[in-house]
């Protein structure tokens, strides 16, 4: 594997996990706290000193959306930065 794809591969991961946090919310209603995402929808309760996890919805959709973003911005900034050099 070439170097500049590996390097692509993992800015694109990079840009997937900013966007995930730039589309996430939280909503707390006592021992439940909710995180959504734009694509997943998550449930943290806390439950006998230790959190549990649970998925309360997924929307491939969604998670699609994301993805191609993420590769659209990867492709921009990787060109921008190639003409830069």
């Amino acid at each position: 594997m070439k170097c500049g794809v590996l390097s692509f591969i993992v800015m694109n991961i990079l840009i997937f996990i900013a966007l995930d946090f730039i589309l996430c919310s939280e909503i707390s209603t006592g021992p439940h706290s909710y995180f959504l995402f734009g694509w997943i929808d998550l449930d943290r309760k806390f439950n006998h000193g230790h959190f549990q996890w649970s998925v309360q919805g997924f929307d491939l959709s969604g998670l699609m959306s994301v993805v191609l973003i993420s590769s659209l911005l990867t492709l921009a900034l990787s060109k921008a930065l190639k003409s830069l050099i």
